[in-house]
């Protein structure tokens, strides 16, 4: 058993869904509130979201993940949250942005469309932590905000 150190860098990759259908405003307001407080709490990331499910890879200190994942676990607008995989980092892969964020609703990436088609609840999905953080990361390698609109970086 390994002992965590409230300090160390720590990703947390996780993913749930939608306690109801949300908007593109709703989304930008989610968006909003969660880059203002992941900045006061030294959370980096991703959110990826598609068709009422959400996959978010989060950066931080031990203490602020776990505080974050205990408030994200409480809160109504999502469900059947799921924590599929935490290390331990030496740095961060998403050091510029507080949430970057992507709808990959219509998104059929090369290599990834059937992985994405079978939704992020799917069991096999689960399986596969190291498939799922190697999407994320594929996301914040490919796209920009200039490259692609549907990517909201900050």
């Amino acid at each position: 058993m390994t002992t965590s150190s409230p300090s160390r860098l720590v990703s947390l990759v996780y993913f749930s869904r939608a306690a109801s259908p949300l908007s593109a405003n709703a989304l930008h307001d989610l968006l909003r509130t969660s880059r203002e407080k992941n900045t006061q709490r030294g959370i980096t990331g991703m959110l990826l979201y598609s068709n009422g499910n959400f996959l978010q890879v989060i950066e931080g200190t031990d203490s602020s993940v776990t505080e974050l994942m205990a408030k994200v676990g409480k809160d109504l607008r999502h469900h059947s949250l799921s924590r599929l995989a935490v290390r331990p980092i030496e740095k961060r892969e998403f050091s510029d942005w507080s949430m970057a964020f992507r709808d990959i609703s219509q998104c059929a990436e090369g290599g990834f469309s059937a992985f994405l088609k079978a939704g992020f609840n799917d069991d096999e999905f689960q399986k596969k932590s190291e498939l799922v953080y190697r999407l994320i990361l594929q996301f914040k390698a490919d796209y920009s905000e200039a490259q692609d609109p549907t990517l909201i970086a900050a």
